[in-house]
């Protein structure tokens, strides 16, 4: 959507096509994961309930959340309950979809899980899918487009491979680290040493 596209929506059309995922998905609602997916669903898209409950059981497959629908939230870890409020997100079918460190209480196998399941998602549905990572590792693997925000100023954006260069990360977080780009293996970043700032 272009600024005069977004401009013109109302404020019911513009939550229809945005949605923004806090990094706090704590709750103390008294609902199980398939209900409160299937709420998500149910207050955002008009369309036969039958329809409805697919897309929650597809979102919740995909997630490896099935095992866990009929579970309180309440009784939920933090990686299980971040992993509900993605389903959440996306069944609501946004336009674009905003996540604030989706993977920050995630163990290593759902981290990569659930971004290889977002980029399908967003390849598939034509989503726009813009989220705030602090691994550079599971950024330069999964993300087409990097931009990097340092004290809330725009540093340099770009394809991966442009933006993560030792050059570029001994300016931006005064590291010395090593960057590989292998052909048939993903990207890899490995710090190897602070560097110490004037002062310190």
């Amino acid at each position: 959507l272009g600024e005069r596209q977004l401009d013109a929506l109302s404020l019911e059309q513009r939550s229809q096509c945005l949605y923004y995922l806090l990094q706090d998905t704590s709750t103390q609602a008294a609902l199980s994961v398939f209900e409160a997916v299937l709420l998500a669903r149910r207050t955002q898209v008009a369309e036969p309930a039958a329809t409805a409950l697919s897309a929650v059981e597809r979102a919740l497959t995909s997630l490896e959340l099935d095992p866990l629908a009929e579970r309180e939230l309440v009784m939920l870890s933090g990686g299980q309950r971040q992993r509900v409020a993605i389903a959440q997100a996306i069944v609501r079918k946004p336009k674009l979809l905003m996540l604030d460190e989706p993977t920050s209480a995630l163990d290593l196998h759902h981290q990569l899980q659930v971004l290889d399941y977002l980029r399908r998602l967003a390849r598939r549905e034509g989503i726009v899918i813009v989220l705030a990572i602090h691994d550079l590792n599971l950024a330069a693997r999964f993300a087409d487009h990097l931009w990097v925000v340092k004290e809330g100023r725009h540093i340099v954006s770009g394809m991966p491979e442009q933006v993560l260069t030792p050059e570029r990360l001994r300016d931006i977080y005064a590291i010395e680290a090593h960057v590989e780009w292998p052909i048939e293996a993903p990207p890899r970043v490995i710090p190897l040493s602070a560097l110490h700032r004037l002062g310190d």
